[in-house]
């Protein structure tokens, strides 16, 4: 087992890389295997929204609240594998945006400290989160409305970090995450 020292914390943890690949990485194979497995099943949930059930590996039935939760979560391995991190700052500037200490301390990166753009990521979609729990009780939600949420919700947050990370996939001078977060929202804007 791979070990490494988490940040300025002392603390010696393993490793893991169970590939957790972006939205923004899937290579044409995956695509093809992924995108036929997702679709809209004849079941509702209590508010009447669409359930989307996904056949691949997992079988598991996935809503868009539960998902933008999950990536709120999923950032936190960004955190402890050191990576999707910002741009080089100060500890003074970490300090004043009132982070926890432990945080601080694991954005130590590379001999300098990061901004911690997996934090900005994961409170944006927990915020999203509560939102979209507010917006699915609404009793004129539309089939697609809150997956149109979704999409612009997700698609601005992650348009605004990708700007401030500095390990992005690049085509050229443009971040290709910034590229689909355009596509999201567009999406999004049409299914609301």
């Amino acid at each position: 087992m791979e070990y490494r020292i988490l940040g300025k914390t002392g603390l010696k943890i393993s490793r893991l890389g169970f590939g957790g690949i972006p939205i923004q990485r899937i290579d044409a194979e995956g695509t093809k295997e992924i995108i036929p497995a997702i679709k809209p099943t004849n079941k509702r949930a209590s508010n009447g929204s669409v359930i989307w059930e996904c056949r691949c590996d997992c079988g598991n039935i996935v809503q868009r609240h539960s998902m933008i939760l999950g990536q709120a979560i999923g950032r936190w391995g960004n955190f402890f594998n050191s990576e999707a991190y910002g741009a080089i700052t100060t500890l003074d500037a970490l300090q004043k945006i009132g982070l926890p200490e432990f945080v601080i301390d694991g954005m130590f990166i590379m001999g300098s400290y990061r901004q911690p753009t997996f934090f900005y990521e994961s409170a944006w979609c927990f915020f999203g989160f509560l939102a979209m729990l507010i917006v699915r009780k609404y009793k004129y939600l539309r089939k697609g409305q809150l997956t149109g949420f979704y999409l612009v919700w997700y698609g601005i947050e992650r348009f605004v970090v990708e700007a401030l990370r500095a390990d992005s996939l690049m085509l050229g001078p443009i971040k290709i995450a910034q590229i689909l977060s355009i596509v999201f929202i567009f999406v999004g804007i049409i299914l609301l």
